[in-house]
């Protein structure tokens, strides 16, 4: 279901209201793409490890130049569940 399905389900909920939303951004640092750029041209693989949504990485990897329009996005972005240790907490 996409975001847009999401928000249109909630809006028909009855009793809800809708009071505001709230965005936020934290632009890439300056130089960041450049600096991509020029590791890459000199074969090195840069990989970016974070703790943001994976739509949202996705999104910063583009800007950044890690992730191009060519990339397999399914096999090139992975979201590493395995690796968040509140997963594997006992459940009493």
């Amino acid at each position: 279901m996409s975001a847009d399905e999401k928000f249109v389900k909630l809006v028909k909920q009855p009793g809800l209201v809708l009071l505001g939303l709230v965005a936020s951004i934290d632009p890439e640092r300056d130089g960041v793409p450049q600096a991509v750029l020029d590791a890459q041209g000199g074969d090195i693989r840069v990989i970016m490890i974070t703790g943001d949504y994976l739509p949202t990485a996705k999104a910063i990897g583009r800007k950044v130049n890690i992730l191009h329009a060519s990339d397999d996005t399914a096999s090139a972005a992975l979201d590493c569940g395995k690796l968040r240790p509140n997963l594997f907490k006992d459940k009493d």
